[in-house]
């Protein structure tokens, strides 16, 4: 079968006094459970998004930014290869581990984005 390219761009906030560390790991999950990593991107690219440490009461991307300024981004990119029939035929999560909690893996967030 056909596969696409799947994009979700996204932002992040820390409304906290101190640094949190964003998540480490993003994937993309299907209604079957397929689970589908984000494809690498280059180090240069300004709107790939890349785990770090997120200062205290800032947001990335930051206001002002080359990916917050493109309204038609407004956020880091997460890129996924998935079947295309998936996109046409299902509910797409977002899988967000939790980096507050390292001990337990499992603990995610999910946001649904529908397909086609």
């Amino acid at each position: 079968g056909s596969e696409i390219l799947f994009g979700a761009f996204i932002s992040v906030t820390n409304t906290s006094p101190g640094a949190l560390p964003t998540a480490r790991r993003i994937d993309l999950r299907d209604e079957g459970g397929d689970v589908y990593h984000p494809l690498p991107l280059p180090a240069g690219n300004a709107y790939a998004y890349t785990p770090r440490l997120i200062h205290p009461r800032t947001r990335i991307p930051a206001f002002g930014s080359e990916a917050d300024d493109n309204l038609a981004a407004t956020g880091r990119l997460l890129l996924y290869r998935i079947p295309a029939r998936q996109y046409d035929d299902g509910i797409l999560e977002l899988v967000i581990d939790d980096p507050a909690d390292p001990a337990d893996p499992a603990r995610t967030a999910s946001l649904t984005v529908s397909g086609g």
